[in-house]
C-alpha cells in the first residue's frame, strides 16, 4: 500500500453485500410473466453484467415482449426498487476501511454498472457518499465493464495515475476491467455469492482481513 494514492471500488458485492437479492427479485418478475427459474441459475447465467444487459438477454432468452425499461419497471412494480426501498447496510467491516484510507489521505472513487441515480440513492441513505471524491454509475459511461473507461475515468478525474491506483472486485468481468485499465487489484470474497478471482493480483475474505493487510 505505500505507493498507492486511490483506492477505487465497486459497488454491488463489495460495499453492498445485494447481488443474490437482486437475482431474486428479477426472479419474481419473471415468475410472474410465467417463466420458471431459480436465483442461482440467474446468477450464474448474468452475474457482472449491467441490468440492461441482463434485462437484454433475458428477454431474448425467455422471449418476453417488454422492452429492457418496462421489465425494469415490472421488477419495481412488484418488488420496490432495491437501492431507494430496501433495508440496507453496509458489507462489514467497510467503514473501517474507510476511515482508515481518509486519515490515510488517500482519494477514494466509487465505479459501478448500475445507475448514478441508484448508487447515490443508497450511499445518501448509508450515510457513505462522503468518503467518495468520485463517483462513476453505468450510465456515465459509454463501455460497460469488462471496458476499462469507468475505471480510466475515475483514475483521470481523481488526478492519480492508474500505476498509483487499487481496485476492489467481487467478479472477473469487474477484475479484468481493472486489468483492462492497467490497475492493480483486489479480490474481494465477503459477499454472499463466490465469483472466480483467479485473475485478482490480491484475495481477501473479508474487509477485516482486507484492513489488516493496508495496515501492514
Amino acid at each position: 500500500m505505500n505507493n498507492i494514492k486511490a483506492v477505487l471500488f465497486d459497488m454491488d458485492g463489495v460495499i453492498l453485500d445485494n447481488q443474490y437479492i437482486l437475482f431474486d427479485m428479477l426472479r419474481k418478475a419473471l415468475k410472474h410473466k410465467g417463466v420458471d427459474v431459480s436465483t442461482m441459475e440467474l446468477v450464474d447465467a448474468y452475474i457482472g453484467l449491467t441490468s440492461n444487459m441482463i434485462y437484454t438477454k433475458v428477454i431474448e432468452k425467455y422471449g418476453l415482449s417488454e422492452t429492457t425499461e418496462e421489465l425494469r419497471g415490472l421488477i419495481t412494480k412488484l418488488t420496490g426498487n432495491y437501492y431507494v426501498d430496501a433495508d440496507i447496510e453496509p458489507m462489514s467491516g467497510l467503514l473501517q476501511v474507510l476511515n482508515y484510507l481518509k486519515k490515510q489521505d488517500i482519494r477514494l472513487a466509487l465505479v459501478s454498472s448500475t445507475s448514478s441515480h441508484n448508487i447515490l440513492s443508497a450511499m445518501n441513505r448509508l450515510s457513505l457518499i462522503k468518503y467518495f471524491d468520485v463517483i462513476i454509475g453505468g450510465d456515465m459511461l459509454k463501455q460497460a465493464k469488462p471496458a476499462p473507461e469507468g475505471y480510466q475515468t475515475a483514475a483521470k478525474q481523481l488526478g492519480v495515475d492508474v500505476k498509483d491506483a487499487l481496485v476492489i472486485e467481487d467478479s472477473s468481468i469487474g477484475i479484468q476491467a481493472a486489468k483492462n485499465a492497467g490497475i492493480k487489484v483486489i479480490g474481494f470474497a465477503g459477499s454472499m455469492i463466490k465469483q472466480d478471482l483467479s485473475k485478482a493480483d490480491y484475495q481477501f475474505d473479508s474487509f477485516d482481513e482486507l484492513l489488516q493487510w493496508m495496515k501492514c
